[in-house]
């Protein structure tokens, strides 16, 4: 069961990449590919992260809820290692979303084809996405404890 909610929250993630990455370079033509990049990687990690803890819990994954776990049985030393390498996973999108917020306020002092708000959209939401997991993720103390 863990491994089809990694498999979902990997899907889901490129799923909401790709067209958040469309979005912003096709349908809105913002066309800083610079800024982009970050963002999409951050709408990744917020959607990943979102969707493995929500379908863990709704899959019942033995070592996917409560703040204590035990190492014995080997479905929960498994989540185990996901919870552990959910816990770095956003403490990179922590750093990630401060580089997508700075890039964006530097991509605004740059000539648009459209208007240049239309540049905020894909930041704005891989922040929005990223503020969520962040939510589940403490909520739901889904970080690896003793």
């Amino acid at each position: 069961m863990a491994s089809y909610a990694i498999l979902l929250a990997l899907i889901t993630a490129c799923v909401f990449t790709t067209a958040g990455w469309w979005l912003d370079q096709w349908v809105l033509a913002c066309g800083t590919t610079w800024r982009a990049m970050p963002a999409s990687a951050l709408l990744a990690i917020g959607s990943g992260v979102v969707i493995l803890i929500t379908a863990s819990r709704w899959l019942e994954v033995p070592g996917a809820y409560g703040p204590v776990q035990y190492w014995g049985e080997e479905g929960i030393s498994f989540m185990m290692r996901t919870r552990a390498s959910t816990l770095f996973v956003m403490l990179f999108g922590m750093l990630l979303s401060v580089t997508t917020a700075l890039l964006t306020v530097a991509s605004l002092f740059y000539e648009a084809r459209r208007s240049r708000f239309s540049r905020l959209v894909l930041p704005t939401l891989a922040e929005a996405t990223f503020i969520l997991a962040h939510y589940i993720f403490m909520e739901y103390e889904f970080f690896p404890s003793a």
